[in-house]
């Protein structure tokens, strides 16, 4: 489960790509992630996410995504 959760990608679009065939993307942080849901408005509803299916290891907090700052090279890096 560790790598899906570590996986950052929109639900809409990837409950959407199984009658589409769509590419989904894979975003490299949940700051990304969370910048294209809200700029695209595509909100997965979090109650249909039932506790016993994969989806909810994907469900990200997009409003207020948890972001890391890091020190490198002398510069501050935001991590989602």
């Amino acid at each position: 489960m560790q790598a899906v959760e570590r996986t950052h990608v929109n639900l809409v679009d990837l409950v959407d790509t199984f009658g589409t065939r769509r590419k989904v993307t894979i975003f490299s942080t949940v700051l990304a992630l969370s910048k294209y849901t809200v700029n695209q408005e595509k909100f997965f509803p979090r109650n249909n996410a039932k506790a016993e299916n994969l989806l909810k290891y994907l469900l990200r907090q997009i409003m207020n995504p948890k972001m890391k700052a890091v020190v490198l090279g002398g510069k501050i890096k935001i991590l989602g």
